[in-house]
């Protein structure tokens, strides 16, 4: 299952088309309400499975390895085309260039509203891909946090300020990985993570902690891929909580894909949890984009996460690489006993 899972995945690395360039893998950004779908050339999707591919190592053979390493180094030739500025290491979502924003859009493309700033998730993800310490950043970190020191999602320089869960996951994964001391906007967004969980706010909330993610299950899959690999004090709590909790999550999610990330989680954190057997294909985007919620006027925000007012990003290499994590931990478990 794993050799084919893996070889279903390098299978679909585009060789290069109209649509996306060779070594990325198809996503598509899609609104099932209006049913809109448009093929999306985005960094985001590839470096989502490149992540995963990279943190198998340890359960993989060695010709698994061997495929793996392939799909990563087609993908990390297209990196420098995702770099908004040669002068600065920071990683967008699109390529560079004034319209290259929601390529294929007939609207979205045509305004600057909706072009993206440079973000700590691409930025992050691309780093640790190329296994690159992230001393560069820590200036531009500091410079674009909030007021509280946390962390901002975005480099923007007239962005609106948004903290974002999932994303301050992945980029203190990229710290805790580099192996250097901490400062204090990582204390205060480690704190700030603690609190979320703490507070209920992750479980109450979703959409407003992690609007890029937007679901509870993606929340807990990101904060145990960061506190399964480090100990982190300052996270103790979050991770007894979250402990607790998956079991009730995990019972009361109909969703397949859910259903794999919140088992695969509770393996990272010790717990043999068998998947719910009733569950239901679709309704899992592996990110999402909410045009509304920067908006600053309370009407706009209200509207912000209605379904019809949100964009889903699907990636079928994506969801391969996830439910590839979960058969790797079921064989390492396995191979344990």
């Amino acid at each position: 299952m794993i050799r084919e899972l893996i070889q279903r995945i390098q299978n679909l690395q585009s060789e290069g088309n109209e649509n996306f360039d060779a070594g990325l893998f198809p996503s598509y950004r899609m609104n099932s309400v209006w049913g809109y779908r448009r093929p999306d050339n985005n960094i985001f999707a590839s470096l989502s499975v490149c992540f995963v591919l990279d943190e198998l190592a340890s359960g993989v053979a060695e010709d698994e390895q061997v495929a793996v390493d392939q799909i990563k180094e087609k993908i990390i030739r297209n990196l420098p085309k995702y770099q908004t500025k040669s002068s600065r290491c920071t990683y967008n979502f699109y390529q560079k260039g004034m319209n290259d924003h929601f390529p294929y859009g007939l609207v979205m493309n045509r305004f600057r509203h909706f072009k993206l700033p440079d973000d700590i998730d691409d930025t992050s993800l691309a780093f640790l891909t190329q296994n690159i310490n992230p001393a560069p950043l820590r200036h531009l970190l500091i410079l674009h946090s909030h007021q509280d020191g946390v962390y901002d999602t975005w480099f923007g320089k007239n962005m609106p300020k948004e903290k974002d869960a999932c994303a301050l996951c992945n980029l203190m994964y990229l710290v805790f990985s580099s192996g250097e001391e901490l400062n204090e906007n990582d204390e205060r967004t480690l704190a700030y993570l603690n609190k979320i969980i703490v507070s209920g706010e992750y479980f109450n909330k979703p959409f407003w902690v992690a609007r890029h993610y937007g679901t509870v299950p993606l929340i807990v899959y990101h904060y145990v891929r960061l506190i399964s690999k480090f100990d982190i004090p300052q996270l103790s709590e979050a991770k007894t909580i979250i402990t607790k909790k998956i079991p009730e999550i995990l019972k009361n999610e109909e969703v397949y894909l859910n259903q794999i990330i919140l088992q695969t989680s509770g393996f990272k954190l010790g717990l043999n949890l068998s998947k719910p057997s009733k569950s239901t294909e679709g309704a899992f985007y592996s990110f999402i984009g909410a045009p509304f919620a920067p908006l600053p006027f309370k009407w706009f925000r209200g509207l912000a996460s209605k379904k019809w007012a949100v964009l889903g990003w699907k990636c079928e290499a994506h969801e391969l690489a996830l439910q590839l994590e979960n058969a790797v931990c079921k064989r390492i478990i396995a191979e344990e006993i």
